[in-house]
């Protein structure tokens, strides 16, 4: 990857029901406009902005704006995916529908080295929420 140069990873947990919570999507932007900030000191390094967001893109006004600033959410580009817009999100509980709360967004640098992008749902390894309980 980009031989010489830094590949940078942020990961992040998102304010718990985000999507349907504006006073939590709103939390979650903070972290993201940290990240945009942090984002300045490293304009042509190849970053990697990942993790369980617990909201849609459009509910978190920060990642939205790096969307629209060209970064790529990698699990919605057939491009890097064979099945876009999967779910990444596999809750426990039966009547509970999977959703995709979970992502990888590549700068546009990142991106140009991304080969493949894909869920492997494990059977014993659900994600989301623990057995019998609610997500945290």
């Amino acid at each position: 990857v980009n031989e010489g140069k830094y590949v940078i990873f942020f990961n992040v947990y998102g304010f718990t029901n985000g999507h349907y919570s504006r006073s939590q999507a709103l939390r979650t932007s903070r972290i993201f406009a940290a990240i945009r900030e942090e984002l300045k000191h490293f304009p042509q390094c190849p970053i990697f902005v990942l993790g369980d967001f617990n909201a849609d893109i459009d509910d978190i006004p920060d990642l939205k704006a790096l969307v629209e600033e060209g970064w790529i959410e990698l699990g919605a580009h057939e491009a890097y995916t064979s099945k876009p817009n999967s779910p990444t999100c596999f809750p426990h509980a039966n009547d509970a529908v999977p959703s995709r709360r979970d992502y990888v967004l590549a700068s546009p640098e990142a991106a140009k080295d991304v080969v493949a992008f894909a869920v492997h749902k494990e059977p014993h390894n659900d994600t989301c929420a623990p057995p019998g309980g609610d997500a945290h």
